[in-house]
């Protein structure tokens, strides 16, 4: 398994506890419930911002076999992670209205999953892309 795929399974556990983390808290009461409607909102934004970014940086960078691998294994980590983000944000959105409290928590727990799988696919993207070009070790 060579340092891209390492990065992409570390970064694809790390979403899953987050994710993981932020239901617990949800359900304990531990986060705000009045609150919730502009978390969703910002993670809309933060979906939208984060797939222009992966997409400004794929049409700067070379395209080489680097690029390719690179995006193949981690770019595609954080366009599902940001396109994930804005629908669960959504979904999440819709569901505020119910009398289910569960569904709020799930939805919770899933837009910060795929926050942060948006974020360490971007981290992890970045990191093929520019690290792997300069030192040549992956």
């Amino acid at each position: 398994m060579n340092s891209t795929s390492q990065h992409c399974c570390l970064s694809l556990i790390l979403a899953i506890l987050i994710g993981a983390l932020a239901f617990l808290l949800s359900s304990q009461g531990l986060l705000n419930a009045s609150a919730l409607p502009a978390i969703f909102f910002a993670a809309m934004v933060i979906g939208v911002i984060l797939m222009i970014v992966i997409y400004r940086s794929m049409l700067r960078a070379e395209k080489t076999q680097l690029t390719r691998s690179a995006y193949c294994c981690c770019g595609n980590l954080s366009v599902m992670g940001s396109v994930g983000l804005i629908l669960s944000a959504l979904l999440s959105l819709a569901l505020q209205t119910s009398r289910l409290p569960l569904l709020i928590h799930l939805g919770l727990g899933l837009v910060f999953f795929f926050l942060a799988l948006a974020l360490l696919g971007l981290w992890c993207f970045l990191n093929a892309l520019y690290r792997c070009s300069c030192h040549k070790e992956c």
